[in-house]
């Protein structure tokens, strides 16, 4: 979880962290009193999640203290970009790395928002565009991104078949093929460009429609269901569409699923 990642960060710099209570994490406002108290300089936050807590006035106010904030977990945009500049002049990073790698494979920091990359390889990484034969691909050219180095998982718990697919080895070192698209640009960036699978990233986490609707149409009555991602308020919230014969209990859907 990036939990760890922020817990090891702190500790390996001999710098203070801050943790919210379960009231804190709930509530934006008091949140931001927690940030006005504290003051702390950085913060990793998803995109859409930021976007949320901006409409916020209290938070908009108390990120002024910042030094920087890390984006992460799902596409960064200029708009997102734009509605932090407009609360405080602050670095900003957009990062990218799936759990299997540890979490942060790649960074970068946002100089010029009409060129949004993610960033060049964390030290002890490897990030190549690849084909479906493995053979390096080049640069300007669409492929899947692979991550290789010391933090790369050794696989699935007991899902032997599923590691097979995705962990292998090259040229001696473990790599994992992280199932999405991506471009690699002559200074060694890399520009992601969507997943090769129907996966998709919402706060972060990975979310298969096609798995959430096979679950949906198995629940009684149901004939037919779409899941899709639709914006709401400026944030995104996953959302399923479905037929039936007669009327189904949504509350007894939702605990179902």
């Amino acid at each position: 979880a990036i939990s760890e990642e922020d817990i090891l960060l702190s500790l390996t710099n001999d710098m203070e962290l801050v943790f919210a209570n379960d009231d804190e994490i709930k509530d934006v406002v008091l949140l931001a009193n927690l940030l006005e108290e504290t003051k702390p300089e950085f913060v990793n936050l998803t995109p859409s999640r930021i976007l949320s807590y901006l409409q916020v006035p209290e938070f908009r106010s108390a990120i002024r203290h910042f030094k920087g904030i890390g984006c992460g977990g799902e596409p960064f945009t200029r708009n997102i970009y734009d509605s932090i500049k407009e609360c405080a002049d602050i670095d900003i990073y957009n990062g990218y790395g799936p759990l299997e790698t540890s979490l942060t494979s790649n960074s970068k920091k946002i100089l010029n928002p009409d060129f949004i990359t993610n960033g060049k390889p964390l030290f002890n990484y490897v990030t190549d565009v690849r084909d479906i034969d493995d053979k390096l691909l080049p640069y300007g050219v669409i492929g899947q991104l692979y991550i290789g180095g010391i933090g790369v998982s050794k696989g699935y718990y007991n899902m032997e078949e599923k590691t097979k697919e995705v962990f292998i080895s090259l040229n001696g070192l473990p790599y994992y093929k992280s199932g999405d698209y991506a471009v690699e640009l002559p200074s060694g960036e890399m520009i992601i460009k969507g997943r090769v699978d129907n996966q998709i990233k919402l706060r972060g986490q990975r979310v298969d429609p096609e798995e959430l609707e096979q679950v949906i149409v198995r629940y009684d009555k149901i004939n037919n269901a779409v899941a899709i991602i639709h914006e709401i308020n400026n944030e995104n919230h996953l959302c399923a569409y479905f037929t039936c014969e007669n009327q189904v209990d949504i509350g007894d859907l939702r605990k179902y699923l």
